[in-house]
């Protein structure tokens, strides 16, 4: 189910999220890797995966997941409109995810 929510719905969303969050980072222009329709399976298709008893990781999609929100909620702000000051929320954002994903304490 999750497969073809990514498939016909948001290909972005594919894979952990990982290499198209590192590569955000390193300066790159990546249209579609952090928009709200990738949010939008992201989530769900997450969900269906780790309930399905599947033997994979969640810390990658939960970092892209970050990662999307903190593009969304950028655009709230003028204070991130300059590429460098979004990039640095991503950079609190790809921490965040992290720390969620292990469940590590504040």
């Amino acid at each position: 189910a999750s497969a073809t929510l990514v498939v016909k719905f948001a290909p972005a969303a594919s894979g952990s999220g990982i290499p198209e969050v590192k590569t955000i980072l390193n300066g790159f222009y990546l249209p579609e890797v952090a928009t709200a329709r990738t949010l939008c399976i992201k989530v769900p298709g997450l969900i269906l995966a780790v309930a399905s008893g599947m033997c994979l990781g969640h810390e990658g999609p939960m970092v892209h997941v970050s990662v999307c929100w903190a593009n969304l909620l950028s655009r709230l702000s003028p204070q991130y409109q300059h590429e460098g000051k979004r990039r640095e929320l991503y950079s609190a954002a790809v921490a965040a995810g992290v720390r969620a994903a292990l469940g590590t304490p504040p």
